[in-house]
């Protein structure tokens, strides 16, 4: 029995009868004649379109995002129907990528009721001192990792050729989960050391998680975006975050995946320094002059990101001006080898599947 999701996100979403196949090269692409994909044929320039599932699979079940957060079936059937919807790459099995690490170390996760993401009930310790001294948890059996591994492993199974991630935030972003933003930046500016000494325990963690993941067959992406500029400062990035980040993707192989949004061209050369397999472009940043500073690293995989705004806005219109903006600085900056997606940036809970689809369409010229 196939439902087609009936335009409600509340609504009920079993095996679509219709939609997106999933392509040879795991993303939506342009139509393009073979050999003629390459910088000097922008038109025919193979680009991957990306929506960025998380708190919005939980529409395709009727959930809430905190329902579809906590039991291994809820978060691989919320998955599995955005999945059979997009055929998007990755399914990023999580939903509420910020709060696991700290409810492992103790932090309360609340259900903040309607279509909110989850988040912790205040900070679990009063200095960045006391972080370190945190009791430890076995990533698999004392985590909700342990719970998306198992999800992911019902995905697999059903879907072979999905790209199956684990979402794991960032040190800086568990730091300020834990102790509390203000607090953090606080201690940024009067104890640095004790920082330091937290965001090095927390990135050894993630390496952990990330050991975790490889050992179920799972890769992984980490989302750091507390740390991007404005909130933090490329002073302090320079001197706080980078140290933390270095430690952790100098133990991970292949070369890790990073999500940093915000302005994040003010600490470009930081996250180059770091030799990253992807990173994430922010509708935030002078994205064109993003794109320029990496042209010398075709390695590193980009997804440019479109204003989530902007794809929300009540007239199509608008939507459709930012895909096209997008596509145009993805066109312009393009090298050759690079892997190349234009993506949605996190999709909110009531995002309008059909106009996501649409906009996909347009983007990679599947009409």
């Amino acid at each position: 029995r196939a439902l087609k999701y009936d335009g409600n996100p509340a609504g009920p979403y079993q095996r679509p009868t219709t939609g997106l196949k999933p392509s040879g090269r795991g993303f939506w692409t342009v139509r393009s004649t073979p050999g003629t994909e390459t910088v000097d044929d922008p038109v025919n320039l193979p680009i991957g379109f990306a929506p960025v599932v998380y708190e919005h699979a939980a529409a395709f079940v009727g959930l809430s995002p905190y329902q579809a957060s906590r039991t291994i079936e809820s978060l691989f059937r919320a998955h599995a129907a955005a999945y059979e919807f997009y055929w998007h790459r990755p399914i990023a099995v999580g939903i509420d990528v910020y709060n696991l690490e700290a409810e492992a170390f103790g932090a309360i996760v609340v259900d903040t009721g309607g279509g909110e993401v989850p988040s912790v009930d205040g900070p679990l310790v009063q200095t960045a001192a006391e972080i370190s001294g945190l009791p430890d948890w076995d990533v698999a059996t004392q985590s909700r990792f342990g719970l998306a591994f198992e999800a992911g492993a019902l995905l697999k199974h059903r879907f072979p050729e999905a790209d199956i991630r684990i979402p794991l935030g960032g040190p800086f972003s568990i730091a300020a989960t834990l102790l509390g933003f203000d607090n953090l930046l606080c201690e940024c500016l009067t104890d640095p050391q004790a920082v330091s000494r937290a965001l090095a325990f927390l990135a050894r963690k993630q390496v952990e998680v990330v050991k975790a993941a490889a050992a179920h067959g799972f890769g992984t992406v980490l989302f750091e975006s507390a740390a991007a500029p404005p909130l933090l400062s490329p002073d302090l990035f320079r001197q706080l975050e980078l140290p933390a980040l270095r430690l952790y993707t100098q133990q991970i192989s292949p070369p890790p995946a990073l999500i940093l949004g915000g302005d994040a061209l003010q600490v470009l050369d930081q996250l180059i320094s770091l030799n990253p397999g992807f990173l994430i472009c922010p509708a935030e940043t002078d994205q064109t002059a993003f794109m320029e500073a990496l042209r010398s690293r075709p390695e590193i995989g980009v997804r440019l990101n479109m204003n989530v705004s902007a794809l929300m806005a009540a007239d199509i219109k608008v939507a459709e001006q930012e895909a096209d903006r997008v596509v145009a600085v993805a066109r312009q900056t393009a090298v050759t080898g690079r892997r190349l997606l234009v993506g949605t940036g996190v999709l909110p809970l009531n995002a309008d599947p059909e106009r996501i689809r649409r906009l996909g369409k347009r983007i990679t010229g599947d009409f």
